[in-house]
């Protein structure tokens, strides 16, 4: 692993290193489609306010765990399955010393 490889996984754990984080992550993972407004995410969470959710949401988005489409309150976030896949094998990689 590269010390950049690095930097990008230790940034990704960060974002996960948060429990609303994680619980807008299940909420997004729960969703029918995978994919969920801003004001849906608040519904799921239920105890932070729309601003909070959209803090966290743009701190998953900067890591590159979650997508974003449209604008303004149309905006739909969705999990990036294939880099919350690559923290698993990073992890797994880590663990057998590779």
């Amino acid at each position: 692993m590269t010390r950049h490889e690095a930097t990008v996984l230790a940034g990704r754990w960060k974002a996960l290193a948060d429990p609303a984080r994680l619980l807008i992550l299940r909420a997004l993972a729960q969703a029918p489609d995978r994919t969920m407004r801003v004001i849906d995410v608040t519904a799921a969470v239920g105890y932070l306010k729309q601003p909070t959710i959209t803090h966290h949401l743009g701190i998953l988005l900067a890591a590159g765990l979650v997508t974003a489409s449209g604008q303004g309150w149309l905006r739909r976030y969705s999990l990036d399955v294939p880099e919350l896949d690559a923290i698993t094998v990073d992890a797994r990689r880590l663990g057998k010393g590779r």
